[in-house]
């Protein structure tokens, strides 16, 4: 996500870069790095493609600080796509109680829920604060197919360089 900010200064409306800087043009990458280039991320595709029996089933898990996140069926069917955390609480249809489309708060972020006849998505800019467990439920048994994307940090170990000196 391309992050900025308007601000108005003195009845003028000026633009903050993700630096604070004023008329900045200072950008975050797709994983929230403020001048970043995105080659400290890595995007994360995936499908969900079983048929198993009745209740929720965990299609994936996203983990905490993806961003960008994109979650949706492939095809219409009769069944639910459900978001809950690590300890079981359901944000988004859970104990088969269905919600409408619309803006839920999970893990910190906005998740944007959209369902078109039989057909359901969902997205959010994130960052999570949490993981969160995409649940597929299946009143029947039947095959569902899901596919995600997000994007995530790559995690690079830092090096410590130590100087050795030597008397000459």
């Amino acid at each position: 996500m391309w992050w900025y900010s308007t601000w108005v200064v003195g009845s003028v409306v000026q633009v903050v870069g993700c630096d604070w800087g004023i008329e900045s043009s200072a950008r975050e990458d797709q994983c929230g790095i403020c001048h970043g280039d995105g080659t400290t991320c890595t995007t994360v595709k995936q499908n969900f493609d079983k048929q198993v029996g009745v209740g929720y089933v965990e299609a994936t898990v996203i983990p905490a600080g993806a961003r960008n996140i994109r979650v949706e069926e492939v095809a219409e069917a009769n069944n639910y796509l459900a978001i809950r955390n690590d300890q079981g609480r359901y944000y988004l249809n859970g104990h088969w109680y269905i919600q409408w489309s619309g803006d839920y708060e999970a893990a910190g972020t906005v998740i944007h829920y959209r369902r078109d006849g039989n057909k359901e998505s969902f997205n959010s800019p994130g960052p999570l604060r949490e993981p969160l467990h995409v649940m597929v439920s299946y009143p029947w048994r039947r095959l569902y197919r899901v596919q995600w994307a997000f994007h995530r940090r790559l995690y690079v170990m830092n090096v410590k360089k130590t100087a050795v000196y030597t008397h000459c």
